[in-house]
């Protein structure tokens, strides 16, 4: 009956701090390794070397954080598969009251919009996207105070467990281990490591059919998974669950979900056959294009990918199966899909998907979810809904302001009391 995405943009370009690490790092570390390999030091095999030296960054500064080739041909084939997987919702032609299309006001979002609408309708013009300056359903982040100032804020003390982790003897061992394997005499520095890992994911995701990247390749297993245990920390007590706040204020985005599903069933239920095709209806399809800022709040909202215990800085070796690994649940692209169904005698259900894949949703026995078993999870979370409160500093920051205005009001009436005597 209808189909409900949320999607991360596809690949893109690097932003301006991580270009000027490739302009600037990269290639100072790189000729160190292969002045290592020269004097016959380190483990890094000829061929990569070679292919070290051969690099050069084949895109400038005026290109961060734009979608790439390879972004754009992921969200067309997303929308393929999707349209493959569920034709029943795509037989009509396109029409902005029935295919929703909307993304938030930068031109990585933009494009990928463009580019799922190209995969499911052949082509990307004629389609009407709505692009809203302060969005506050896909970047609701954006606009909540108390999330930017007790964890988003430099200032703030939400991200120790991360910071931690950079001086814990897991991490150290990683940088003496990778500058071994490259052959260096002095430990590089996590910056330095960091930019190298940046490097090799970069890399991969331009090039997703290469077999390997040689920037990768400079670590080893274990290397890659103590670096991704610090940014799955990292992420972890920014936008998962680590603090409440982070998910509480994805709720706009639970309500949108819920509030549009009981449109489609009431329309189902209210509307007679021979209106099915009426400009009235409800979407079909709604289409949202976002950052990673707002799936992993919307995941931990919705309960997805929780563990057990929370993510620690001494936790790396007792989580490596861990729910919350962001290389998995939040690359480029990544996409939570809701798809709504009607089934016989009006039985309605609810099923989700990340990245393509069945998911089980809370209190729900199968991927196949009771409409009554999922509002009965959700839709409390919909009706309640209200960002300000959430988000709003004031409420607990002079949570004792009447008390405190009481108490200098009285002080103020006996001074004047003690001086009109």
């Amino acid at each position: 009956m209808q189909i409900y995405v949320l999607a991360r943009h596809g690949t893109r370009y690097p932003g301006a701090s991580d270009v000027q690490d490739m302009i600037n790092k990269v290639p100072r570390i790189r000729d160190m390794i292969v002045n290592a390999s020269a004097a016959k030091l380190g483990e890094v095999c000829l061929e990569d070397v070679e292919s070290l030296k051969n690099w050069k960054l084949d895109f400038n500064g005026s290109s961060t954080n734009l979608l790439t080739l390879e972004g754009r041909n992921e969200l067309i084939g997303i929308a393929q598969r999707l349209q493959a997987k569920f034709p029943s919702l795509f037989v009509q032609p396109y029409s902005p009251s029935r295919y929703l299309f909307r993304s938030t006001n930068t031109p990585r979002t933009e494009e990928s919009a463009k580019a799922f609408a190209q995969g499911l309708f052949d082509t990307d013009k004629g389609i009407q996207y709505d692009i809203i300056e302060d969005d506050k359903l896909l970047r609701f982040y954006k606009s909540c105070t108390k999330w930017e100032k007790e964890v988003d804020d430099g200032d703030s003390d939400a991200l120790d467990e991360y910071y931690h982790y950079l001086h814990y003897t897991d991490m150290k061992e990683t940088l003496v281990s990778v500058s071994s394997r490259l052959g260096l005499t002095d430990t590089l520095p996590f910056d330095d490591v960091w930019a190298l890992y940046e490097m090799c994911r970069f890399d991969t995701s331009w090039n997703p059919r290469s077999t390997s990247s040689s920037w990768c390749n400079l670590f080893s297993d274990s290397d890659l998974e103590v670096l991704e245990y610090a940014e799955d920390l990292h992420y972890y007590w920014k936008n998962g669950y680590g603090f409440p706040i982070n998910y509480e204020q994805a709720c706009p985005v639970l309500k949108d979900l819920v509030d549009n599903i009981n449109r489609s069933i009431t329309a189902d239920r209210e509307i007679s056959t021979e209106d099915q095709n009426s400009s009235s209806q409800p979407p079909i399809g709604l289409f949202h294009f976002s950052h990673s800022g707002m799936l992993l709040k919307v995941y931990a909202r919705l309960g997805l990918f929780e563990d057990e215990v929370p993510l620690k800085v001494d936790g790396f070796k007792t989580n490596k199966q861990r729910r919350w690994r962001t290389s998995l649940i939040d690359p480029f692209a990544a996409n939570l899909v809701f798809v709504l169904f009607k089934c016989e005698s009006d039985d309605f259900k609810v099923a989700a998907y990340v990245q393509e894949e069945e998911v089980i949703l809370k209190n729900c026995s199968s991927a196949l979810c009771p409409l009554s078993t999922f509002m009965e999870s959700y839709g409390y979370i919909a009706e309640s809904c209200d960002l300000d409160s959430i988000c709003n500093m004031k409420s607990e920051s002079c949570s004792n302001c009447s008390l405190f205005y009481v108490t200098i009001f009285t002080a103020v009436i006996l001074i004047l009391r003690t001086f009109l005597k």
